[in-house]
């Protein structure tokens, strides 16, 4: 059944040692972010065929975001008829019709934050979405986090937009921040393909690419531009993404990336005491 499928996602006690390698504990000690994002990140390679272990992954690490690129999605099966529950929502850009794959998505738990659909138009061939998150817990008067807009994208290694791209992003960062007084923070993602983004950091400043582990084939493909840098830890990966036993097709070839907040418990580095 749909309940037995999703059950309510609890955000993992996520763990790494010593070497950076994250796994999930089961401990009790638990202190969630009551403003920053869990997240994840991932090139899913369609997500049509991965089903099963896109959901499995979700409610193993439970997280308030994923922002994911090659979602594949078509629109005459869109994303929100085959994964959207109680507990995940989908916020999606996909391709027309005569062009297959590409294609990008939000997907978000609203228990902890409030999440709109900013329904920001991305020029032709730029493939884009937006949502603005607001934490649920704290005086918003008085919480260093007010509100973050989130971006997800997927620029194609051949893609002839990457310069709408570019320019689409500096110019909804200027609009998000107008319109909020700039009591707003950023977090943008997805798979940029090597895509020159000095022109957004010169654009806005406070922003930092934060990815330094490799994504794909010894390459870091996947990027975070943030300006809450100094409240995550540096992200780490996971497996790719595999196809469902009962499916066919090819697995995902990029590592799926974590996001931890610091001021989240959940993540620490595990040491092993000395005896003396």
């Amino acid at each position: 059944t749909d309940d037995e499928m999703d059950p309510e996602p609890i955000p993992a006690n996520l763990v790494a040692d010593v070497a950076g390698k994250l796994k999930v504990s089961h401990s009790k000690n638990v202190q969630q972010s009551s403003y920053i994002p869990l997240g994840m990140m991932l090139n899913a390679r369609s997500l049509y065929n991965k089903i099963g272990n896109f959901r499995e992954l979700m409610h193993q690490i439970g997280p308030d975001l994923i922002l994911a690129s090659e979602t594949w999605e078509r629109k005459r099966k869109p994303l929100t008829r085959i994964l959207s529950s109680d507990q995940y929502k989908i916020i999606s850009y996909s391709r027309d019709a005569n062009r297959a794959g590409g294609g990008c998505a939000i997907f978000y738990n609203e228990n902890r934050f409030e999440v709109v659909n900013l329904e920001i138009a991305a020029p032709p061939g730029v493939e884009m979405v937006w949502a603005l998150f607001t934490p649920r817990i704290g005086n918003m008067n008085t919480r260093r986090v007010k509100r973050i807009a989130v971006g997800s994208v997927y620029v194609s290694p051949n893609s002839q937009f990457k310069a709408e791209t570019i320019d689409h992003i500096i110019e909804t960062i200027h609009l998000i921040r107008s319109k909020y007084d700039n009591e707003v923070n950023f977090l943008i993602g997805g798979d940029f393909n090597r895509l020159d983004i000095s022109s957004i950091m010169n654009a806005y400043g406070a922003l930092k690419q934060s990815v330094s582990v490799p994504t794909r084939n010894g390459a870091i493909l996947e990027i975070v531009l943030s300006d809450l840098h100094t409240l995550y830890h540096p992200p780490t990966t996971l497996a790719p993404l595999q196809v469902d036993e009962d499916k066919t097709g090819a697995d995902s070839d990029h590592n799926v990336v974590v996001l931890a907040p610091l001021i989240n418990a959940n993540y620490c580095i595990e040491r092993v005491k000395k005896s003396i």
